[in-house]
């Protein structure tokens, strides 16, 4: 028997729903308000890549053989974060709030995931590449919210 909108659309997963669009608002706000602070200091603090290019974006940090000075930036980035309240004291100083809040985010699409592929006969790690995963998670959105 094929499932019914009904078998999917309860309570649960409309609550699990609103979490993830909470999740999303929230990573890129941290996000945005963290790649500012980055954008400073990478105004301030000059490091390079293997190829002699000036890093400008803290992504591309990876790309530096300087680790002790990746390693100042960041230290000076989580500082400031947590002068500006945005990372908690409570966060371990390695931790970035941005990337803690997208972990957040992924942890939410996988609850409604694993919740609603079941129903359809899908195992939730079916859907883990990219496309499929927004493709699942566009159409429960269109039913439960």
């Amino acid at each position: 028997m094929a499932p019914e909108i009904t078998d999917i659309n309860t309570k649960e997963n409309r609550s699990l729903a609103v979490a993830i669009i909470v999740a999303r608002a929230k990573a890129a706000e941290l996000r945005a308000q963290v790649d500012a602070i980055y954008a400073v200091i990478l105004g301030e603090f000059i490091v390079w890549d293997e190829n002699g290019k000036r890093i400008t974006r803290v992504e591309n940090l990876y790309l530096s053989d300087d680790s002790d000075r990746c390693a100042d930036i960041y230290a000076e980035g989580s500082a400031r974060a947590r002068a500006r309240g945005i990372k908690p004291a409570s966060m371990p100083h390695d931790h970035c709030p941005a990337l803690v809040a997208d972990t957040a985010r992924i942890d939410a699409e996988n609850a409604l995931i694993d919740s609603v592929a079941p129903v359809f006969g899908l195992d939730p790690k079916s859907l883990c590449v990219s496309r499929k995963r927004s493709e699942f998670l566009e159409l429960c959105f269109k039913v439960l919210i």
